[in-house]
């Protein structure tokens, strides 16, 4: 690299003395008419000069308007233990027995209800933590208002028959809210 450098170096030297060479030509054919041509033909160089290192320096130039710097996600224990619990609910979901469609909507509820515990929302039963939340506490509310209502057909109606696109449905608004707290990536 540093051998291209001085043959770069070279190559303008050599541009450079080629072109004084020039202008000292011109100074003694046309004395000082010449003079002034050459003072033209030097403040064109040295205007093109300028462009090019203005050109050159534009990476290091100061950013003239703050633009907000992408947060990096901070993972907590908490959110790894909540991830792995997430897992294991979607594993049985893929399993897709009729037993393990209704645990993965069970323990869906469950997570999500722990959640709302430690987000600080009271209430004796889940449906007092989600009317607590009201329309405007979540975008996903209504998603979980209906989730839970299947959660409930599938606890209290023991003829119940959860097919698998509805549990799917369920599970997949239960982890819109959960993407929504920014517990599930």
């Amino acid at each position: 690299m540093a051998k291209s450098k001085f043959k770069d170096n070279a190559a303008t030297f050599t541009l450079f003395a080629l072109v004084l060479l020039g202008f000292l030509a011109v100074f003694l054919a046309f004395g000082l008419e010449g003079l002034r041509s050459i003072f033209i033909v030097f403040d064109i160089i040295l205007f093109l000069a300028l462009i090019y290192a203005m050109h050159q320096a534009v990476p290091y130039r100061p950013d003239l308007i703050p633009r907000p710097k992408k947060k990096q996600r901070v993972v907590t224990l908490a959110q790894t233990k909540i991830g792995k619990q997430w897992q294991e609910i979607t594993a049985k979901l893929k399993e897709g027995s009729p037993d393990n469609l209704r645990e993965s909507v069970l323990t869906a509820d469950q997570l999500v209800d722990n959640i709302l515990k430690q987000i600080g929302y009271q209430g004796e039963h889940m449906a007092d933590r989600l009317e607590k939340i009201g329309e405007g506490g979540f975008m996903s509310s209504d998603r979980l208002w209906r989730a839970h209502r299947i959660r409930n057909e599938v606890l209290h109606s023991p003829d119940f028959e959860l097919p698998r696109t509805l549990a799917e449905r369920t599970i997949e608004d239960y982890a819109a809210f959960l993407r929504e707290i920014k517990v599930l990536g």
